[in-house]
């Protein structure tokens, strides 16, 4: 995670799963590992048949395509709805829940509004949502969000049944927390 669009590098991080998978390399479990992706709607379908095991997150942040398309620019190539009907396919296809990444940036997408939005989106899915804390990147606008809106954005998708973990915040007093790795300008 965090070092470019895995589904971009498709042949490559699949043969590397192949390495780290095999039992005379590394013998680590495919259950154990995870592809996070901003959403290659092609690429998870194809995934579908070929993860054996392995699972798949996706760096969501945002339900609408307006926002997401400011969040993660490549949305404008793969809107939401594409995206989110390959995510169901890989659902369907390997019986594996899918867990949802959502940066929780103040003002812009934790509001009541934006939770309950994103529990319309995925409430028929057996998926996860994991809720990322802000790190703060100088020269970048935008701010964590408050404690008390956090723990009012996961009760709503907990009251919609939707299944939530909150990210520990680790990392950011040496900018190396989620979000903060990136080459510094000189």
């Amino acid at each position: 995670m965090g070092t470019g669009e895995p589904f971009l590098n498709y042949d490559n991080v699949m043969e590397a799963i192949d390495l780290l998978s095999s039992e005379s390399i590394y013998d680590m479990s495919r259950r154990k590992m995870t592809i996070s992706t901003v959403g290659i709607p092609d690429a998870i379908r194809k995934f579908s048949n070929d993860s054996r095991g392995v699972r798949l997150a996706l760096s969501l942040h945002a339900s609408s395509n307006g926002l997401r398309d400011e969040l993660i620019p490549l949305n404008r190539a793969y809107p939401l709805g594409e995206i989110m009907s390959a995510v169901r396919y890989f659902s369907q296809v390997t019986g594996q829940r899918v867990t949802f990444e959502y940066m929780l940036l103040k003002d812009i997408n934790d509001s009541d509004k934006d939770a309950q939005a994103l529990a319309n989106l995925i409430k028929d899915m057996d998926c996860l949502v994991n809720l990322i804390p802000w790190n703060p990147v100088p020269g970048v606008p935008y701010e964590a969000s408050d404690a008390d809106q956090v723990n009012r954005f996961k009760k709503i998708l907990e009251k919609n049944h939707i299944k939530v973990t909150m990210r520990r915040k680790l990392g950011s007093s040496i900018e190396g927390a989620c979000g903060q790795l990136r080459r510094a300008k000189t």
